[in-house]
């Protein structure tokens, strides 16, 4: 708990389960576990950050990344309720009911479009994924959908299509489809 990813507001270490009571007011319909960090939804479709934000992971930006102990939520960054959370090592994705996807945080092979797709204001702000304009990414049921490794993602789609982003080696980009 060193970053605060347990959320309870310390970076005291546990080995008892602890109710995070910050987050008493809702539901919490998904989560999602980083190396160092956690993201959350809740039934109002509204996403929660936590722990170590140094590579935007949070998609917190206020003029520096930095790690957070409590849950803090993000600004509306979808016109649709986001319904599932993902976590790789320091990497963030989100989808909404209408299975549209959103990811933030290192940017090293993710195929988020690099510089292009950052907004200079806040440089940690999720973004939508681009190339998946035709396809729907699947959120049903729970669990299905997206997953994140340290590097890379795999999303499932409703036309049968996956789609695949990461690295190989290096810093060599990977951009797939298979159906």
């Amino acid at each position: 708990n060193a970053n605060g990813q347990l959320g309870l507001d310390d970076q005291v270490d546990r080995c008892d389960p602890t109710p995070i009571q910050l987050l008493d007011d809702r539901t919490v319909v998904s989560v999602g576990c980083g190396l160092a960090h956690t993201a959350a939804v809740s039934q109002y479709g509204d996403v929660l950050t936590w722990g170590n934000g140094r590579s935007g992971q949070l998609g917190i930006f206020e003029g520096i990344e930095t790690d957070r102990t409590a849950p803090v939520q993000l600004p509306n960054f979808s016109e649709h309720p986001i319904v599932r959370v993902a976590c790789g090592a320091e990497i963030t994705c989100a989808v909404t009911d209408q299975g549209e996807l959103y990811m933030w945080g290192s940017e090293s092979g993710m195929g988020l479009g690099g510089n292009q797709a950052r907004d200079p204001s806040n440089p940690s702000a999720p973004k939508e994924v681009e190339g998946l304009d035709s396809v729907v990414v699947e959120h049903h049921p729970p669990g299905v959908g997206v997953a994140l490794g340290a590097v890379h993602a795999v999303v499932l789609v409703s036309s049968a299509v996956g789609h695949v982003e990461g690295t190989s080696r290096g810093d060599q980009s990977v951009h797939g489809t298979t159906q």
